[in-house]
């Protein structure tokens, strides 16, 4: 900067600019090239937007240097400083109106907890032991072996879902399979000598739809969709016993589907 003040009165005394000259701004402190046009070009630049700008940012304040904060700290359990050390007694109800108002709360989800429990057990005497196959009644035609074997297996899998899991409800996404199967055959009204493949092209949409592309994505949507009940896990053995049974879908198709469902667990 001492060479500029310099050449800046070298300037002065001889009246002089070449191309080179330098001259510093009074505002902003900068040293400007200000070439022939000297004085002129100096003026000009104090009242362009680069030196305001120079001049409001030399007029701010300086940031305080922020903490260098640890990430792992952010994951790491909130720890109460002063933890309690008493346990406090449980609410006390005078209100009769709110305490049968908490009374009737309470008595209408022992009752639903006691439906859902009794459904579990009933579903758990009528469920084949692991590996076994469902049984076949004899005007039916032979299903695909693989097919009993892998809904047996999902079914017997359902039975161990803790009953605090809530019910699926109609929003979960596997409530597609709550349909009546039927309406899904390709070969509605076209006869039964249709081709079971035709089938698939209509089962393995839904599935897509239900469960995604490829093993990656189903695998996380999986995770969401263990609930039973009839838009859940339960409705899907319903819906695919059909097609194993009656319309001789190989299992060979389900069964990457149905792995996932029992991986997940």
């Amino acid at each position: 900067m001492s060479e500029v003040n310099q050449e800046h009165d070298l300037n002065e005394k001889s009246g002089k600019f070449h191309a080179t000259s330098l001259l510093v701004c009074p505002d902003c402190s900068e040293a400007v090239c200000v070439g022939f046009g000297g004085e002129k070009n100096l003026a000009f630049h104090r009242t362009s937007k680069a030196c305001q700008r120079k001049q409001k940012k030399n007029k701010a304040p300086e940031r305080p240097n922020q903490p260098n904060h640890d990430l792992r700290a952010f994951f790491k359990p909130c720890i109460s400083l002063n933890p309690p050390t008493v346990v406090s007694p449980p609410l006390i109800y005078t209100d009769k109106r709110s305490f049968g108002e908490l009374s009737d709360y309470q008595e209408t989800t022992l009752e639903t907890h006691k439906r859902h429990k009794d459904a579990r057990l009933e579903e758990t005497r009528e469920a084949p032991e692991m590996g076994a196959p469902l049984q076949v009644e004899a005007t039916r035609k032979v299903p695909c072996q693989k097919g009993v074997e892998l809904l047996s297996k999902l079914k017997a899998a359902t039975t161990r879902i803790p009953n605090n899991v809530p019910l699926a409800i109609a929003a979960h996404r596997p409530s597609l399979f709550s349909a009546d199967p039927r309406f899904c055959v390709a070969s509605l009204g076209q006869g039964a000598e249709v081709e079971v493949e035709s089938d698939w092209d209509i089962l393995n949409s839904m599935l897509k739809t239900t469960f995604g592309l490829g093993e990656l994505e189903m695998r996380e949507n999986v995770k969401e969709m263990l609930n039973c009940g009839e838009h859940g896990l339960d409705g899907f053995i319903r819906f695919f016993k059909f097609f194993v049974f009656e319309r001789g879908l190989e299992g060979a198709m389900i069964e990457p589907t149905i792995e996932g469902l029992l991986c997940t667990r």
